[in-house]
């Protein structure tokens, strides 16, 4: 795991690489776990873009750095504009980054959102964010077959679950 002040996370799925990986990253995973709107069919292929949906007007776009079956995705935020966070593109410039681990019967997802760092407005909202969003949605997309996702067209924000 990097040791940077950037926001990073790491998560033990019951589950082999390939199944996280394909949670993460395949046509309509970005949909089982993150935002039911968007256009994920390019999630796996290097060099094309990703763009998730908040609203009709909030979204937010990334360009596909790397996609390894089934270890590692890198993804850098080249758009965003998000009116429920306090600066609406503040995650342009920043960089997803998932890597796996075959761990036993499991993986452990080592995350890093580079550039996410304590010095940025959305920070809270964003670290409880991935929190719910890494280990609960992806875990029940993994686990269960259906994660929980946002809901077009609503706040993501005020959408998030509550443990």
């Amino acid at each position: 795991m990097p040791t940077t002040d950037s926001f990073t996370a790491a998560v033990r799925y019951p589950a082999a690489p390939g199944a996280v990986y394909d949670a993460l990253a395949t046509p309509g995973g970005t949909g089982g776990w993150w935002t039911t709107d968007g256009d994920s069919d390019a999630a796996a292929i290097p060099g094309r873009h990703i763009r998730l949906n908040w609203s009709d007007d909030d979204h937010i776009i990334f360009f596909v750095d790397a996609a390894e079956r089934p270890t590692a995705l890198r993804w850098t935020c080249v758009a965003q504009h998000d009116r429920n966070l306090p600066q609406p593109d503040e995650w342009v410039g920043t960089s997803l980054v998932f890597s796996l681990v075959a761990d036993g019967e499991g993986t452990v997802l080592e995350f890093e959102h580079q550039g996410l760092t304590p010095k940025l407005d959305c920070f809270g909202a964003c670290r409880d964010g991935w929190d719910f969003f890494l280990r609960r949605s992806v875990r029940q997309l993994v686990e269960l077959g259906q994660g929980l996702p946002y809901e077009a067209g609503t706040s993501p924000v005020s959408r998030l679950p509550r443990p």
